[in-house]
């Protein structure tokens, strides 16, 4: 019996210490999820196009793609590119449209290639969106060793052709130190995030771009000058900007669907309406009087035939004002939303 007993105690104080060591270590024996570091760049398409856009964006996109394209030139003078910057301000003014822009414009060879079956194309810029859903985990140590395995990837893939790294919601990465109360690992994450910010600054071909609608939640250590390069606001557009919005869905929409689903619009009158709009508030409200008229197809029971639904400029100015109404935004924006 007492065998017995110093048997059970021996056991359980063997298993009371490999508790303490897995606390201690802060690991979990669960393997990382083989899908969790299936790293999928970005899809090349037509649009959106640089056309599409004004302002701030359309600068940004200039930049950049003068940054990546003649870096030797920078090099040659004793500096590097522009190679991290982070985009500020509200959701809906154009952030993750110009990274889609800058994705297509570089690769405008490669959408060439595929449409004349070239045996071999080739992407002239990798972009590698850090996506918080797919590589998130509930595991303890795995969301650093997931996103250490991600940036890894991305240099050895820098070594053949620039790769454009993009996280959006970065403030929900780069939470600031002693804001909440963050888990341990939130804290093992920002810190391999920022030694990998700076390893990107200083490795060639590698260029990285963050968005956040909360600058200011961001640690400012992930944030400081030398990590980051250049910190770029993004406003609201203007009327001119909101034009090219308008533009840019409503063309959009008819290409998909093969015919013009939008006729006569007036794009200059919808810009006057839309005062207060961000990018996405005018892609909503165009698709939802797209979508009304389909519903309005739909419950039609028996047709015989059923011609091509269509809208004019009436129900894209009805549904402009009816998303003002549904976001409040015949009044003005305080602060974030």
């Amino acid at each position: 019996m007492e065998d017995e007993k110093k048997r059970m105690e021996d056991e359980k104080k063997k298993m009371w210490d490999e508790k303490k060591r897995m606390e201690d270590e802060e690991y979990l024996e669960d393997p990382i999820p083989r899908d969790a570091i299936l790293i999928v760049p970005m899809e090349v398409s037509a649009t959106p196009k640089r056309s599409d856009i004004l302002g701030t964006a359309g600068k940004f996109v200039d930049d950049f793609i003068i940054n990546v394209k003649k870096a030797g030139i920078f090099e040659s003078m004793g500096v590097q590119p522009t190679k991290t910057a982070i985009l500020e301000g509200e959701k809906g003014t154009g952030k993750t449209l110009a990274v889609q822009i800058i994705n297509n414009e570089i690769n405008k060879k490669l959408l060439t290639e595929i449409m004349t079956k070239h045996p071999n194309p080739t992407f002239s810029l990798f972009t590698l969106p850090y996506d918080i859903g797919r590589y998130g985990t509930p595991y303890i140590n795995q969301g650093s060793k997931i996103m250490q395995t991600f940036f890894d990837t991305a240099y050895q893939l820098a070594k053949q052709t620039p790769i454009h790294i993009t996280m959006d919601e970065f403030d929900t990465l780069a939470e600031g130190r002693g804001l909440s109360q963050s888990h341990k690992e939130d804290k093992k994450v920002l810190e391999t995030l920022m030694k990998n910010l700076q390893i990107s600054h200083d490795t060639p071909n590698v260029y990285v771009t963050m968005m956040t609608n909360l600058i200011d939640s961001c640690d400012s250590a992930a944030i400081r000058a030398g990590r980051i390069d250049k910190r770029i606001r993004f406003e609201l557009p203007n009327y001119e900007e909101r034009h090219k919005g308008f533009n840019y869905i409503i063309e959009k929409i008819n290409s998909t669907a093969g015919y013009k689903v939008i006729r006569g619009s007036k794009p200059d009158l919808l810009a006057e309406m839309s005062e207060r709009f961000s990018y996405a508030d005018i892609i909503q409200s165009v698709n939802s009087a797209v979508t009304k008229k389909a519903e309005e197809i739909s419950i039609i029971e028996t047709p015989k035939v059923i011609k091509a639904g269509y809208i004019k400029q009436g129900r894209l100015e009805k549904a402009v004002e009816k998303h003002k109404q549904e976001y409040n935004l015949n009044e003005k924006r305080i602060g974030f939303c």
